[in-house]
């Protein structure tokens, strides 16, 4: 989809800006299309998790849903469904206030109107009265915690990570330990001070 699109703006070459694991979708695209792609920026980026303490590092809700992905996910479904349920019943905003309850930054982020605004409406097509994403979260989640530390080895253009000092998500710690065992090519972490994951 990246390669057409830019392909479809006649955009030769471009860095790609990806947030969370996402990054994954980024180095797929330029091993496909090294010519197209000069780099990556990952903002709350993360690597291939492969140990069980890596997990248990996370932030609550980022641990519940992300273990599940790679030890359970055929119960994964079901607790997404579940999660996207009670954000319905009990509105977004205070959902989305409870799973950053943790992160103070996040907080104060969320808490800019414009933000806030952007967060709520940009969530209508996956959670919604008429929209529920569950299973396409779902998915997309088992797919992140799946080994692909290959598309990492392949990537042929540098990478350029920035981490929250304050990510209660990914922390510090867990970032910095994936990027150690990281094979591959030129990734460097940057360390953004009093920073959350959003």
């Amino acid at each position: 989809d990246m390669a057409r699109l830019v392909d479809h703006l006649g955009i030769p070459k471009t860095a790609i800006l990806s947030l969370g694991a996402d990054i994954r979708y980024a180095m797929r695209m330029a091993i496909a299309r090294p010519d197209a792609v000069t780099g990556i920026l990952a903002c709350s980026g993360t690597l291939p998790v492969k140990t069980a303490s890596q997990y248990e590092r996370m932030g609550k809700w980022h641990r519940f849903i992300l273990a599940n992905a790679r030890y359970a996910p055929l119960v994964l479904p079901f607790l997404v469904r579940s999660g996207f349920s009670l954000a319905r019943r009990i509105g977004k905003e205070q959902f989305l206030n409870s799973v950053n309850a943790g992160s103070p930054s996040d907080i104060r982020t969320f808490a800019d109107p414009d933000v806030r605004e952007a967060m709520l409406l940009g969530s209508e097509t996956s959670l919604s009265d008429t929209h529920i994403a569950w299973e396409a979260f779902s998915r997309e989640c088992i797919d992140s915690e799946k080994d692909w530390s290959e598309t990492v080895r392949k990537c042929p253009v540098p990478v350029r990570m920035l981490q929250g000092t304050g990510d209660t998500d990914v922390t510090v710690e867990v970032a910095l330990r994936l990027l150690h065992h990281a094979e591959g090519p030129d990734i460097r972490l940057t360390l953004v001070r009093g920073a959350d994951h959003r």
